[in-house]
């Protein structure tokens, strides 16, 4: 189980190395057109950190889901702070029921390899779980669970990523109280243009 967390926050790691643009030294910023001879912008202003995507265009919904590489990196962007917890639970309570379902299906491959070579087993003499279909049968629904529960995990990630882009839209949606509409005729042709305001 530890080993598939290590996995997963490597993979989370390299993503996110790999979406920010890193180098040891920055252009200059400072141009001069041959034309007018006018100076550009200060580089001081053109600077560019990890804190610009908390700034710029927020809450821009292409961020939200870049930043859901990161489990609950979206929901942190859209500021609902609250909704982090909820996505580390079900990613948490996926990656319990991974870890589960394959000791299961470790525990009932060995017993059923046991017990097809006539040689004992953790559950030797347990009335009907002692045959080879039975074991055979607990064995592959184990590892149907497992292969299951590995979609889910991919589920709730992917459910996590489209919450934060589907927030993130939303949040500049007008829900006021003075909203209106107006019919009228289209500008070029003949048609009727319906305008919400």
């Amino acid at each position: 189980m530890a080993r598939l967390f290590f996995r997963s926050a490597f993979v989370a790691a390299s993503l996110l190395f790999a979406v920010f643009h890193l180098s040891g030294q920055e252009t200059d910023t400072l141009f001069i057109q041959v034309d007018s001879l006018v100076a550009g912008q200060d580089s001081a202003e053109l600077k560019k950190t990890f804190f610009h995507w908390f700034t710029d265009e927020y809450p821009n919904p292409k961020k939200a889901l870049l930043l859901s590489i990161i489990p609950g990196g979206g929901q942190a962007y859209n500021k609902k702070w609250w909704k982090m917890p909820l996505v580390y639970g079900a990613m948490g309570g996926m990656v319990y029921l991974i870890d589960r379902n394959t000791n299961d299906y470790l525990y009932f491959k060995r017993a059923y390899r046991r017990k097809v070579r006539s040689l004992p087993h953790d559950l030797s003499g347990q009335g009907g779980l002692d045959s080879p279909t039975v074991l055979k049968k607990y064995r592959d629904q184990a590892d149907k669970n497992t292969q299951l529960s590995y979609i889910g995990l991919v589920a709730v990630f992917g459910l996590a990523g489209v919450e934060a882009f589907v927030d993130a839209h939303l949040s500049s949606f007008d829900i006021s109280d003075d909203l209106s509409l107006r019919v009228g005729p289209k500008d070029l042709g003949v048609g009727i243009t319906l305008v919400l305001k």
